[in-house]
């Protein structure tokens, strides 16, 4: 039995909130795109021949420079979350965090932008995990390289903190990570580019 269309349905109309039931079912049935989606700019975003990454949450933030910047969250095979910006040269990798210990097989992950979390979820539950922890940077260095967008460093409270819509007087830079531009370091300073964090703290929901 063959499913008849209506032209009037507009299949690839955006918004179906007043749809009738015909067209949420040709929507249903017609899942085919006519093309293929390709990334922006015509090449892959990243390539990572080490890793097999499962699922992908992406958010849109503001620098203290005023530039938006996309951040992806990449689940990888292995049960580890990888926090990567994409800047003007290509991807950096800000941390690499592993959620459980030992680790376990996410099933699931979903970003809110609104309370700035992520969760995952797995067979025992569901687990939060903020897509910032600029505290875990405990130095004006340590704030700078990690380039992570959402933190930068407060040289009048000497803290790395959370950067706001109205944070002015906070040092950060993406594209470079210059810290001696900023800061003074002794010639051996100790850096950490990577920081592997365990959040099995949280309270599941089970």
């Amino acid at each position: 039995m063959r499913t008849r269309i209506d032209r009037n349905n507009n299949i690839g109309k955006c918004g179906l909130s007043n749809a009738t039931d015909s067209t949420l079912m040709a929507v249903k049935e017609s899942f085919l795109a006519s093309g293929r989606v390709g990334p922006e700019g015509g090449v892959p975003v990243l390539i990572s021949p080490d890793q097999h990454y499962s699922r992908v949450a992406v958010l849109r933030t503001q620098a203290a420079n005023g530039q938006n910047y996309s951040v992806l969250f990449l689940l990888s095979d292995s049960g580890f979350i990888h926090k990567i910006v994409l800047l003007a040269k290509g991807p950096h990798i800000i941390e690499e965090i592993q959620v459980f210990r030992p680790p376990q097989w996410v099933k699931n992950i979903f970003l809110s932008a609104s309370k700035g979390v992520l969760f995952l979820g797995t067979s025992e539950g569901v687990t939060q995990l903020p897509v910032s922890q600029c505290p875990s940077y405990r130095s004006c260095s340590q704030c700078l390289l990690a380039r992570d967008p959402f933190c930068g460093w407060d040289p009048a409270s000497g803290h790395c903190v959370q950067v706001s819509a109205n944070s002015t007087k906070v040092w950060q830079d993406l594209e470079y990570g210059n810290v001696q531009k900023n800061v003074k370091i002794p010639s051996k300073p100790k850096l950490c580019h990577r920081q592997v964090i365990s959040t099995t703290q949280d309270t599941s929901i089970n």
